[in-house]
């Protein structure tokens, strides 16, 4: 069962890889509503909802201290390049709107923090934890790595919506 949801989750993080990366290598105004919180959100609930999921498996995988650091870390690095990323991001006024475009940075970003997951997840059964917890929190960290980046372009903005003054 563990591996089925490992595929779906993949599968799901390429989706949405491709989209995010592919739309916003395109010029588009910096929306200071929802919609830049909505997906990481997303994933983040989806994500925790996994790992809560664990427990209902057979045989029941339950998140111990060495899971937990894991989690933390993951978290914290997730986040942190995912500001790294943000802090990438093209910002500029164009027509009295202010608009965002991803970098080359910014991609090269993007394949590090693909590559320090793919990491994370070899290492993590040599590490003491459970192949299940590793795979189960893809989501939850492209979530928290998305979060980071949408606070760190926020904060580069002052958070003025996309009209700019």
């Amino acid at each position: 069962m563990s591996s089925g949801i490992t595929i779906i989750q993949a599968l799901i993080v390429v989706a949405v890889l491709v989209l995010v990366i592919g739309r916003r290598f395109a010029p588009h105004p910096i929306n200071g509503d929802r919609r830049r919180w909505r997906l990481p959100i997303i994933l983040v609930v989806v994500g925790i909802a996994s790992l809560v999921q664990l427990r209902h498996q057979t045989p029941p995988v339950t998140v111990n201290g060495t899971d937990l650091a894991f989690l933390i870390a993951g978290g914290l690095i997730s986040a942190v390049l995912g500001a790294l990323r943000g802090f990438t991001v093209r910002i500029y006024s164009q027509g009295g709107q202010l608009m965002q475009r991803y970098s080359i940075a910014t991609a090269a970003l993007w394949i590090g923090t693909i590559a320090v997951r793919l990491g994370m997840d070899v290492a993590a059964p040599s590490l003491g934890v459970a192949k299940a917890v590793a795979s189960a929190s893809l989501l939850l960290m492209f979530g928290v790595s998305l979060l980071g980046e949408s606070l760190a372009v926020t904060a580069r903005t002052g958070g003025r919506p996309a009209r700019a003054a």
